[in-house]
């Protein structure tokens, strides 16, 4: 009888956290949430996470990075912490993939920047502007630019242009940086 007990307690222990187990290591998924994947999986394949706009301009390099400026104008890219009153430098590289050439007049190609002043509340730091710009079919531009960051928080940076009487697609490929006070 004793040995039945033990049996008994020990398959009822068993079943007991086998039963548990797997709600710990495999939560249940509502309806709600399975939306929320959804949605999201969405987001990361969205038009602005693509290196190719619909205007044909394919993104083949994009850097943010803290510059130092040199005595002779020249910018280098360095790693580390980001502060107040110092030069970041962005590095963009675009190719044209449409069989005419593209023709950039009034804000041109430039870096698109925004300074999240507070949570929610953006403000536009915009910089580089580089107008009337052609890139014909199959080739390649660069633009290279700097902003001295003034305020500390989250900054937003991304290639920019102005084409066909439309800007490019907002915070397409978006990078963003801590500015430490």
């Amino acid at each position: 009888m004793k040995k039945v007990l033990l049996w008994v307690l020990l398959l009822s222990i068993l079943i007991s956290s086998s039963a548990y187990a797997p709600m710990y290591h495999m939560p249940i998924i509502d309806e709600t949430q399975l939306k929320e994947k959804e949605k999201k999986k969405k987001k990361k394949s969205s038009y602005y996470n693509k290196k190719t706009t619909k205007d044909g301009l394919k993104l083949e390099k994009f850097i943010v990075s803290k510059g130092i400026l040199g005595e002779d104008g020249s910018i280098m890219t360095c790693h580390g912490d980001v502060k107040v009153g110092d030069v970041v430098v962005v590095i963009i590289k675009l190719k044209n993939t449409k069989k005419k050439p593209l023709v950039f007049k009034n804000y041109g190609i430039f870096v698109g920047c925004r300074w999240e002043q507070k949570k929610g509340f953006l403000v536009n730091k915009d910089f580089g502007y580089c107008r009337n710009v052609v890139i014909k079919s199959g080739k390649s531009i660069f633009l290279i630019a700097k902003i001295k960051v003034d305020n500390p928080g989250t900054w937003y940076f991304w290639p920019a242009y102005w084409l066909n009487d439309h800007f490019g697609p907002y915070m397409w490929r978006v990078k963003k940086i801590k500015v430490n006070p």
